[in-house]
């Protein structure tokens, strides 16, 4: 990826523009992309939902599954909805970055009692 900067910005530069716009270009398309991506999943709607009335959750797996379940109504029953906490588990690996970029920390671990989801504000 460094060197695909490099060289964008080189060739921007070379063609006559500021020599931060392929950067710029760069970062402003990555972040409608990270923008489309939660705008569609169920789950990064619901733990926006979740952290709009607080700045942090701990869990279980299966708790935040509960919680998740009930603050996502009608788009519960629908198809793509995890059904266990493994499956939730998966769902959230996959938003750990997507999140990150809007200021929502995933952690995952394990305690003396289990395994421990922690959701997080960071901005």
């Amino acid at each position: 990826m460094a060197d695909f900067a490099r060289w964008g910005t080189a060739i921007t530069w070379a063609a006559g523009y500021n020599k931060n716009a392929f950067m710029d270009a760069l970062n402003e398309n990555s972040q409608r992309q990270v923008g489309e991506v939660l705008q569609s999943d169920m789950i990064a709607d619901a733990i926006k939902r979740l952290l709009s009335t607080r700045d942090s959750w701990q869990g279980s797996p299966m708790r935040l599954l509960d919680r998740l379940t009930g603050l996502m109504g009608d788009a519960a029953r629908g198809v793509g909805r995890p059904k266990t906490p493994n499956h939730l588990s998966r769902r959230l690996n996959a938003l750990i970055t997507p999140m990150r970029a809007v200021g929502i920390e995933i952690e995952m671990g394990r305690s003396t009692t289990g395994r421990v989801v922690s959701l997080r504000k960071t901005k």
